[in-house]
């Protein structure tokens, strides 16, 4: 990367996405990167790999094409809100916030509607929302079905609006919290939201004993792991110069989970 070898690059395309031990396929994704030599069928690739790390660098990545409208690479990262494993979790809530206003809405309110009561998964995901908290409140609200994470996004979605000290919001989300129409666990959300912002507690429903295990970018984590803002021997991950700014903070591409590394 240092010498810009681009000659290379047609081997580091077959490494990752051939090699058969997955950390060479997230060493050789990062190192393309570097280079600016990532080809987004590459990265198709790695999103539907099956080793939980390269799929995570695969969202991480993709970051390069989501801010525009892409039918391939938005449909490819949209299928990784199913994925089993935590590790790709948080690196798709920080990257989605790359996709453009309404995808971008639509997206985050799925996933907290599904993971809304892990802690690192909800705030990567809230910090990538810029505006959107209300919209995103909105959707997820048109579910009367409790759930826990739907209940645990409520809370923190609220809280993020009172703490926003946005009139016009507030004024909505109280409003929405006297409405008799409303389910009793939406309403009780609602308020317990703004108790959180104003009176300092702590939310409900989310999960204890998980350190931010996320790579570089998330908070405490490494600047130059892979899914952080640089890749493997400091390459730097995607935008460069002239590009628009990723979301890509969680980091979760080399996250090792409970069974170690793949």
């Amino acid at each position: 990367v240092e010498r810009h070898a681009v000659s290379v690059a047609p081997q580091l395309k077959r490494l990752a996405e051939t090699a058969p031990d997955a950390r060479t396929r997230v060493h050789a994704l990062w190192t393309l990167d570097g280079l600016d030599r990532l080809e987004m069928s590459t990265v198709l690739k790695a999103l539907d790999d099956q080793a939980r790390d390269v799929r995570a660098a695969g969202v991480r990545l993709s970051e390069r094409w989501l801010a525009e409208p892409n039918a391939a690479i938005e449909t490819a990262v949209l299928k990784r809100l199913d994925d089993p494993a935590w590790a790709v979790r948080p690196q798709l809530a920080a990257s989605l916030g790359a996709l453009p206003k309404g995808p971008r809405e639509k997206a985050l309110s799925t996933l907290l509607a599904r993971r809304g009561d892990d802690p690192i998964v909800t705030d990567a995901a809230l910090s990538g929302l810029r505006g959107g908290e209300l919209a995103v409140l909105d959707d997820v609200l048109k579910e009367p079905a409790m759930s826990a994470p739907r209940e645990a996004a409520v809370v923190l979605l609220t809280a993020t609006l009172v703490r926003s000290a946005q009139d016009t919001a507030i004024q909505t989300i109280f409003a929405r919290a006297a409405e008799s129409t409303l389910p009793t666990w939406q309403r009780a959300a609602l308020v317990r939201g703004a108790e959180v912002s104003l009176l300092g507690i702590a939310p409900t429903g989310n999960p204890t004993g998980r350190g931010n295990r996320a790579g570089g970018g998330g908070r405490g984590g490494d600047p130059t792991a892979p899914g952080g803002r640089a890749g493997p021997g400091g390459a730097p991950a995607f935008p460069r110069e002239g590009a628009p700014g990723g979301a890509g903070r969680a980091g979760a591409a080399v996250a090792a989970e409970e069974g170690g590394a793949p």
